[in-house]
């Protein structure tokens, strides 16, 4: 009202220029002040006389006015010049936290410096895993200075974060067109960080090995000796080859990088670690592979980077499931959960692995809670793929957990979606959940469908046959053709015979990794317990009445 901010300009008026401008400057922040941050912007002395006015109040550590309306009343009187050199002041006082900061520089005009508080604030939610906040900070710094690459690399590593792959490409192709052609180390920096990504939440070891090839190529083309870098790109690589073609083809890069004979910082060693985990597995040595990985993800968690403990957990708890040792398996899962709280692409991942070992030891309340976390999750991220791939991975606990009708359900709606998964594999589950409750013709449907899938490298052909057998008996039964089912029950039961001689989890397990950009978190095939499947299968059929 006219009244309330005449008696306002002429209580503010009234006092020394020091009182004056504190008076404004709380005006201006439109919050009450912290002790500390009071001193640093304005003397006791100015404090004690502003609060002479009547105005303001101070209790418990803070400083500010008596009454919303006051403070409004201050802020009209205000003209524009003055008024953006204090926002100006409020931006530039280190103890304004950065994204209030940003806001006040904006108000000030000063979009130069705007920017660099964005950043900050930025680093600072990523550091707290409030990845969207950052996305968001950083999505307004590239408003304000659109040529700046480090912004667009910066979002384009916390999209990857997110899981949104699209965006964090996109980002990088503008920022490397942003940098100059002559700068190799920063082109090659670029690349790092993009093979970082791919190695970590986005999970592509093929597009992790391609980004660090680019990486060293440009180092090599004649950019500055940057020993770290070359160290750093040279782990990815090595990871890469191993996880796609085997553990021998990883020895060139690691003989490379043993040679520049560096110091082990946490980086370095992680890095390490994760290499030789990869070639531990890939030979079979699966003890020694899970103790490297658990060393690698405690390093992760020590550097404070949960996207490099996520791979170490959830890959030791997949390998731990698949060696029988669940317990140990929900172990790392869990503390692979606790490490990577905040940063839900790769949370969406952790549920789905202690989701499964749950599952395993017959825990399906909180196996179906942690699926349900997932869907939250996609949900969230506003990502289809993902809340297929919830319903996909649901689907299958459903049917472990004996819910027939859940599992066809779950399953099926998956399959309208497009998730990184085992096709053929999800329409086989599919059938046997249908035969199992009656409905023949539909089992018989998927059965049909799961031959015209593709096959890649995560698929066994000598697997799906023999869960195509096992559909194929139970819709038999289904049908009330006893002979037809048992004949396919034992069909089945000899092709799990068959691959029960064979050690396919390293195999699988990488396959997984390249094929579906995710650990098998719905586990490595195990013969011997399809074994006990089809024998449970056919002592009913034995006892059922003819």
């Amino acid at each position: 009202p006219p009244s309330l901010r005449a008696t306002v300009r002429a209580a503010v008026s009234g006092l020394p220029a020091p009182a004056r401008r504190t008076a404004e400057l709380a005006a201006v922040a439109g919050r009450d002040f912290e002790r500390a941050e009071l001193l640093a912007l304005a003397e006791p002395a100015a404090v004690l006389d502003a609060m002479d006015c009547g105005l303001f109040r101070s209790a418990d550590g803070r400083f500010g006015f008596r009454h919303a309306l006051l403070r409004d009343a201050v802020y009209a009187d205000l003209e524009d010049a003055r008024l953006r050199s204090l926002h100006e002041a409020l931006g530039e006082a280190p103890s304004t936290a950065a994204a209030e900061a940003a806001r006040h520089l904006q108000l000030a005009g000063r979009h130069d410096l705007a920017a660099g508080r964005l950043l900050q604030a930025a680093a600072d939610a990523a550091r707290a895993t409030a990845i969207p906040e950052a996305v968001a900070f950083l999505r307004e710094a590239i408003e304000l200075v659109p040529g700046d690459p480090a912004a667009r690399l910066q979002l384009a590593e916390a999209c990857a974060l997110l899981g949104d792959r699209d965006t964090s490409l996109g980002q990088l192709g503008k920022a490397l067109a942003l940098i100059d052609p002559g700068d190799l180390a920063g082109r090659a920096a670029a690349h790092l960080r993009a093979a970082r990504w791919f190695r970590g939440a986005l999970c592509d070891p093929a597009a992790a090995g391609a980004a660090a090839r680019r990486g060293l190529e440009t180092l090599d083309s004649g950019a500055p000796a940057d020993l770290d870098v070359r160290a750093e790109l040279l782990a990815v690589r090595a990871w890469s080859e191993v996880t796609v073609s085997g553990a021998g083809a990883a020895a060139e890069f690691l003989r490379l990088l043993e040679a520049l004979d560096l110091d082990p910082t946490p980086m370095r060693r992680h890095d390490l670690e994760t290499v030789r985990a990869y070639v531990m597995l890939a030979t079979g040595r699966l003890r020694e592979a899970e103790e490297l990985l658990v060393r690698s993800a405690e390093i992760g968690e020590r550097a404070g980077r949960p996207d490099m403990a996520y791979g170490g957990w959830a890959n030791a708890s997949c390998i731990a499931a698949a060696a029988g040792n669940l317990e140990r398996a929900l172990e790392h899962a869990q503390r692979g959960l606790v490490a990577v709280a905040g940063l839900p692409a790769v949370e969406f991942q952790m549920y789905g692995v202690r989701a499964y070992t749950l599952a395993r030891l017959g825990r399906a309340d909180e196996a179906r809670a942690d699926c349900d976390h997932q869907a939250e999750l996609a949900a969230r991220l506003d990502a289809p793929e993902l809340a297929a791939l919830a319903d996909h991975d649901a689907g299958l606990l459903a049917l472990i957990g004996g819910d027939p009708e859940r599992a066809q359900e779950l399953l099926g709606r998956a399959l309208r979606g497009d998730p990184a998964v085992q096709r053929a594999e999800a329409r086989l589950r599919r059938a046997e959940a249908l035969a199992r409750l009656g409905r023949a013709d539909a089992a018989d449907a998927e059965i049909r469908a799961a031959t015209l899938e593709p096959v890649g490298r995560s698929h066994r052909p000598a697997v799906l046959v023999a869960r195509m057998a096992f559909a194929q008996g139970l819709s038999a039964r289904a049908r009330g053709d006893p002979a037809l089912a048992a004949e396919r029950l034992e069909e089945s039961a000899g092709h799990w015979r068959r691959l029960a001689g064979e050690v396919s989890l390293p195999r699988d397990h990488l396959a997984s990794l390249v094929d579906l950009g995710r650990p098998p978190v719905t586990g490595v095939v195990d013969p011997e317990r399809e074994l006990e499947r089809v024998a449970a299968e056919l002592r009913e059929l034995e006892a059922a009445p003819t």
